[in-house]
């Protein structure tokens, strides 16, 4: 969210954060629709913990991937 607030223009923050949250709310069906299957194969714990560690995986790879336009 900071980097978005950091690099969008003033004028278009309020179309760019509107749809960057559509489309985070339209994520959450869909993470669910994925979710419930795999829960109900393998343990919920064991899916916090493998879907902790992808994110986790997926932090890093953006926080190495835009180090570069940090300065």
């Amino acid at each position: 969210m900071a980097y978005i607030q950091e690099t969008v223009a003033p004028q278009m923050m309020g179309k760019i954060l509107s749809m960057f949250t559509v489309a985070m709310t339209w994520a959450t069906p869909f993470g669910l629709f994925l979710a419930g299957p795999i829960c109900e194969t393998i343990d919920v714990e064991l899916w916090f913990a493998v879907s902790g560690c992808l994110m986790m995986m997926a932090g890093a790879v953006c926080y190495f991937s835009t180090k570069k336009y940090n300065g």
